[in-house]
């Protein structure tokens, strides 16, 4: 153990950590990455790459270690079900001396987990190192390597609270240029131009960005809030620095404006713009409010406020249902939790007819008064060839096989579709909410990672399959819980199978 990790189990002890736990978390540090190790990570990677620090980061004065340090003192994170901070205790925790590069990649990555997935981060970051250290060989050991170091950066920004910061700056800049709430994955476009501003962020040849994405421009906007010498509001203030401005749609179009950062932009001014529209599936949501995610969908404005009426039918039915969690006893830890519904509370007391009734089946773990009546509301006026569409794209066969396609390309057809959609996403989230404890999230202002888009039927397939489950067995495992809400939460693209899920395991 080097003396910089010594020091750093001192300063654990101090905030009564066990010895033996100590020891779990340098050993999980050195083999998937964590806080306290870092600057070690970092250094074996370069090591791995034959290369410093500096051929990645050539551009001087980007970030100081110092001021970084100053501007995030404290150490937080939870242990035994309890928060342990710096701040509030007298301990005091030598990190590690963290480099420029690692202090900027804390940050970065901070930025990135707003609007991309975990592996999509590894993607877009290893296609900018290959890019700098111009050696198709190093991705290889890139991918083999460095999901460990951004496991490390991820840790350090979570635990000193940078990525509160560079969150909330996230969402404010978001909310600005867009006047929306929640926030979509980038596609492939805004992949494109993030890649390409990272590009710049850490080479020495570029001194303007324009960003055609309002989601770059918040990441940039974000890493300067939160310690990054760029700026995002007016002129750079010493020779070298970073400008980076966002474009309108009009001045983005203009072949000779600031957005061009290739000549093959410049050929084709549409191709910057291409796919920004498309399909999204990680959407991040404010606290409290996963409806918010209805207005990344890209619809027009009927669809949006049906969808809105919608999941408000779909959460006032799940308001009048109980999920229970129970246990066969003895219990051991070989077994697992289960769930099941309450005594029904809101019986059927009118008569609906059979398309409502099986529509109602296929997707809802019970068919109350509430569900039946919204989709009746859904379906009221639609000829019978519109609802046997429905069924047939609803159904858990068809989402499972097409889950890479939209169920139409008429605009009719989406609409009803994705009003389904809402009304099932928005049962599911009301009530399945008493089952999650936010108790430890400091930050109450959080955002929070669910999966949808345009067309997107990933968890639309997972709610029909976890109402089947309860339709068949009466009960729910916990691990098929797991499952959901980390989708839910965490924007976690997998889908439950019986066969092949472990029980007892969140399935991570």
């Amino acid at each position: 153990m080097s003396i910089a990790a010594t020091v750093g189990a001192q300063g654990l002890a101090q905030l009564g950590i066990s010895l033996g736990d100590i020891a779990l978390i340098f050993n999980h540090g050195r083999k998937l990455g964590n806080w306290l190790m870092a600057k070690r990570n970092d250094e074996d990677l370069f090591e791995t790459l034959m290369e410093s620090p500096e051929v990645l980061l050539k551009r001087k004065g980007i970030i100081e270690p110092a001021r970084m340090e100053s501007l995030f003192p404290n150490t937080a994170f939870i242990y035994n079900g309890e928060q342990v901070s710096t701040a509030s205790t007298r301990s005091n925790i030598q990190h590690a001396d963290l480099r420029p590069f690692s202090w900027l990649m804390v940050v970065i990555v901070s930025a990135l987990e707003v609007c991309l997935p975990q592996p999509k981060v590894m993607d877009v970051l290893i296609d900018v190192f290959v890019g700098a250290l111009d050696n198709a060989e190093a991705d290889g050991a890139l991918r083999v390597n460095l999901g460990v170091n951004i496991e490390s950066w991820r840790s350090v920004g979570q635990v000193r609270g940078l990525a509160n910061c560079v969150s909330a700056t996230y969402r404010h800049a978001w909310k600005a240029t867009t006047g929306v709430e929640a926030i979509p994955q980038l596609n492939l476009a805004e992949e494109r131009e993030m890649i390409k501003f990272l590009d710049c962020l850490l080479g020495n040849n570029c001194h303007k960005f324009t960003c055609v994405s309002a989601s770059t421009f918040a990441v940039a906007r974000s890493i300067q809030r939160c310690g990054v010498h760029i700026i995002t509001n007016g002129a750079s203030s010493f020779e070298g620095q970073l400008v980076v401005v966002y474009a309108s749609d009009s001045s983005a179009l203009d072949p000779h404006g600031p957005w061009v950062h290739d000549e093959s932009d410049r050929e084709d001014p549409m191709r910057a713009h291409r796919g920004l529209h498309d399909r999204a599936q990680m959407v991040s949501y404010p606290a409290g409010d996963p409806e918010s995610m209805v207005h990344t969908v890209k619809a027009n404005r009927a669809t949006i406020n049906r969808m809105k009426r919608m999941w408000a039918e779909g959460a006032k039915a799940a308001e009048k249902i109980t999920v229970i969690g129970a246990a066969q006893y003895p219990y051991t830890s070989e077994q697992e939790v289960y769930y099941y519904l309450g005594d029904e509370m809101d019986p059927e007391v009118e008569s609906f007819n059979a398309s409502d009734t099986i529509l109602a089946a296929n997707s809802f773990p019970i068919s109350t008064q509430t569900i039946l009546s919204a989709t009746e509301s859904l379906t009221e006026g639609l000829e019978s060839h519109r609802k046997e569409w429905l069924q047939t794209h609803v159904g858990l066969e068809y989402l499972l096989k097409t889950q890479s396609e939209i169920p139409s390309r008429r605009d009719d057809n989406m609409s009803l579709w994705l009003a389904y959609q809402a009304l099932v996403f928005g049962f599911y989230y009301k009530l399945l909410e008493p089952l999650v404890c936010l108790d430890f999230i400091t930050d109450k202002d959080a955002y929070y990672s669910g999966l949808w888009g345009y067309g997107s039927t990933t968890f639309l397939a997972m709610c029909i399959q976890f109402s089947h489950e309860l339709r068949r067995n009466r009960r729910v495992g916990r691990t098929h819980v797991l499952y959901m809400l980390a989708t839910m939460y965490s924007g976690r693209n997998k889908v439950y199978y019986p066969e092949r899920s472990r029980t007892t395991y969140s399935g991570w």
